[in-house]
Order: structure tokens, then C-alpha cells, then sequence
């Protein structure tokens, strides 16, 4: 009787252990959840669901444009059709539905991406690590942003994410399918996974028939709904979008932060040099294998194009969580963590995010002295400097929540480059 008991109670430890993280993760997604429905009206969903609207009625949903710069559908063909069952729902239940699967997603794309650029981390569905840290990428600023926007980033990475699986395989369906589906996500914003299609498309022969196929579907689906010349509307919208768009104040990038070219150039020179040091001498050691090389090459041209907006920037928040688990490096990436948990300005939610996002890393580790543990308390430093901040000049917080999302992208992007660190590291025990 005394050993049945001793034996349901370790079984008792390890479900907990699972089942407590899994809990979080719920909570705080509901959290999110009810939060931007109360306070988020998604003010690019409207776009969205005007345009599933017009494709549903066979029009050219390019159409919908009150506003070239900040109400243009800006979305390709296949998008159009992907999202035309909103259409069929009421905006309020079609804004939900999105932010729900989105919030879905965020599981999908930890497991996804740790499987593909941090194997030996061997994360799994019944890791408590992994939902600790798909709850740290739910408290991040991409996923905040696309909750409040109305944003579908999350869908189509996930898109990308089964593309970048597929094209590993040696079948020729999931090649075929590994082209055919980042073909549909640079339909939907091909600045943001070019990249990914330059990597994936010329790689292997039949994922590149693959991404020929979305684009000649994409051209039959853009005649189709505008009897012109395929893509003729959507390529006039981006235009007139290019015309003045570049700069608004909820761009992303490092172009949008000085109207100054000369110091725009040298910060451009300097951080680009800072990536370059740390990455040559492990190519020259031939210590970069083709997981943390790809990783690499997605990170630099994306901190560096003159494009980005922050619901594009979902894949760095998932890889920086999942690398600080993996293999903690300094206090620098705490800061890194901190400065991704920066969003609102709001001091209570502030100090609430980073709470939890301490409590999330202080279980995620074990530490073995005072020094480490202080360590962890540098991730509450930006999210508390910038609401106050705000508080006291709120002129600053355009600029200041820029500055901090772009801290945090360039030290992930110098991480990367120091990715041998992670790629030999052994499993840390659950």
C-alpha cells in the first residue's frame, strides 16, 4: 500500500510539471484574447475583411482603397481567396476568429522552428519547457501587435513554417507543397518571406515548380477578379503604397528612424559590421552548419530591409525565446528578452508581462549562484524604462518602442551568428 502511494505521487510530479506550463500558456493566450477585444477594434482587420468581402462577390478587392497609405488591401490574389470565408461572418466574429488562431499558432511555430534550427534542444509537446516558452513568444511584441492590428502573420508563418519542414523531405508531394505554400506567403507579403522563398526554391527542382505554380495561380486568380492583366491591380496599389508609406510611424525598420541619410548610412555600416565580426571567423572555422548559416542569412536581410512593420517579425521572437531556454548566454540576452516584452505603455500590463516572463525564465533554469539569478532580473529593465519614459515625455514613445524593438532584433541577429554555441549544446534536462 505504501509503495502504490510513493508511486502515484512521482507520477503525480511529472503531470504537474506539464500540466502547470500548459495552464499558463491557456491563461495568458485567453488573457490576450479578451484584452485586445476589449481595448482592439484591429485596425487593419477592416482592410481584410473588406477585401474577403469583394473576392466573395467576384470583385477585385484592390478596390477597397479609401486611403493608399493606410487603408489599402495590399495583399495578393491567393490571399484574397484564402481569407474570403470571413466574408461569410460577421467582422466582430471574423476579428476573433483570427486572433484565436493565431494565438493557436504560437505552439505550432515553437515546435516547428525548434525542430528545424535547434535540434539538440529536442523540445516536444510533453516538454514543459516548450509551452514555457510558447507562453515567453505569447508575451513578445510581434504577437501583441498582431492581436491588436487584426494582423494574419501568424497563419501564413505557419505557412512558411510546414514549407521549411516539406523542404527537408526527400518526398516529391512535400517538396512540390514545400514551393507551392511560401509561394502563397509571399502573396501575402512578399518583402517579409522572399527570403525564405530564395532558400527554399532554388534548393530543390520540384519545390521551385512548387512556387512557379503559386504564381501562375496567383495571375489566373488576379484575372479572374479584375479582368486585367494579372497582378496589373495589385502591383498600381503598391505602387501608390511605396509613394508614401516608407516612413509612417508604425513602420519597424532603421530607415524609419532618422530622415537623416548620412546617419542612417553609418548606423547601417556600423551594426551590419558588428554581424559580420562575429559570424566570419566561424565561417572560416567551418563551424556554421546550413541550420544557424539559414538562420543567419533570414535574420540579417530582415533587420536590414527598409520595410518591416512589427506583426513581420514573428520568427525572430519565437527563435530568441527558444535560443535563451536553450542555451542562456549573459545578462545581454535577458536585456534581449526584456526588450521584446516591450509594448504597451501602460505600466501595470508592463510590470505584469515582465513578471511573468521572469517567473516563466526563473523555473526554465536552474541557477547555481546569486550572480546568475540577479542575471535574470535584467529582462524587467526596457519594459519598465519605456512606460515610464512615455509617461514622462510621451512625444517619446514612437520612437522609443522602435528603438527597443530593433535592440531586440539585432541582438538575436548577433546571436545567430554565434549559433554553434546552441547547435552543440547538449539537451538541457527537462
Amino acid at each position: 500500500m505504501l509503495l502504490s502511494r510513493c508511486f502515484q505521487k512521482k507520477a503525480t510530479i511529472p503531470r504537474f510539471n506539464l500540466i502547470f506550463p500548459i495552464c499558463i500558456f491557456v491563461i495568458f493566450g485567453i488573457a490576450e484574447l479578451a484584452y485586445f477585444t476589449a481595448n482592439g477594434q484591429g485596425g487593419d482587420f477592416p482592410i481584410f475583411y473588406e477585401a474577403s468581402k469583394m473576392t466573395l462577390n467576384l470583385s477585385n478587392p484592390w478596390d477597397s482603397v479609401s486611403d493608399p497609405v493606410y487603408s489599402a488591401y495590399l495583399n495578393g490574389p491567393i490571399t484574397s481567396l484564402l481569407i474570403s470565408p470571413l466574408g461569410l461572418m460577421s467582422q466582430d466574429l471574423a476579428l476573433e476568429l483570427v486572433r484565436f488562431l493565431s494565438i493557436v499558432m504560437v505552439p505550432y511555430l515553437t515546435f516547428e522552428i525548434s525542430r528545424l534550427f535547434f535540434p539538440n534542444f529536442k523540445l516536444n509537446l510533453l516538454d514543459r519547457k516548450f509551452w514555457l516558452i510558447s507562453t515567453l513568444v505569447l508575451l513578445s511584441f510581434p504577437i501583441r501587435a498582431n492581436l491588436e492590428y487584426g494582423q494574419m502573420f501568424l497563419l501564413f508563418a505557419a505557412l512558411a513554417a510546414s514549407s521549411l519542414r516539406f523542404a527537408r523531405s526527400n518526398s516529391r508531394v512535400q517538396l512540390f507543397l514545400s514551393g507551392l505554400l511560401i509561394g502563397f506567403c509571399c502573396d501575402y507579403k512578399p518583402q517579409c518571406f522572399l527570403i525564405f522563398s530564395l532558400l527554399i526554391c532554388f534548393s530543390r527542382f520540384l519545390a521551385f515548380i512548387g512556387g512557379l505554380t503559386s504564381i501562375l495561380l496567383g495571375g489566373f486568380i488576379s484575372s479572374m477578379l479584375t479582368s486585367r492583366l494579372p497582378y496589373e491591380a495589385w502591383i498600381e496599389v503598391l505602387r501608390k503604397r511605396m509613394g508614401g508609406g516608407a516612413k509612417t510611424g508604425d513602420q519597424m525598420h532603421l530607415y524609419s528612424l532618422s530622415s537623416n541619410r548620412l546617419l542612417t548610412t553609418l548606423l547601417i555600416g556600423v551594426l551590419f559590421s558588428g554581424i559580420v565580426v562575429l559570424a566570419f571567423p566561424n565561417w572560416n572555422r567551418d563551424n556554421l552548419g546550413w541550420r544557424p548559416s539559414f538562420l543567419l542569412v533570414i535574420f540579417t536581410v530582415t533587420f536590414f530591409a527598409p520595410w518591416m512593420h512589427s506583426t513581420d517579425l514573428v520568427f525572430f521572437s519565437v527563435c530568441a525565446m527558444i535560443l535563451h531556454v536553450a542555451s542562456p548566454l549573459n545578462w545581454l540576452s535577458y536585456v534581449s528578452i526584456g526588450a521584446f516584452l516591450v509594448w504597451s505603455n501602460n505600466l501595470a500590463i508592463s510590470a505584469i508581462v515582465v513578471f511573468v516572463a521572469w517567473f516563466l525564465i526563473l523555473i526554465s533554469q536552474r541557477f547555481t549562484s546569486f550572480s546568475q539569478f540577479c542575471s535574470y532580473s535584467f529582462v524587467a529593465i526596457p519594459s519598465i524604462i519605456f512606460p515610464l519614459s512615455v509617461h514622462f515625455g510621451p512625444s517619446l514613445e514612437e520612437s522609443q518602442r522602435k528603438w527597443w524593438g530593433l535592440l531586440a532584433l539585432y541582438l538575436v541577429t548577433l546571436f545567430s551568428a554565434r549559433f554553434r554555441i546552441v547547435s552543440i549544446s547538449k539537451s538541457t534536462s527537462k
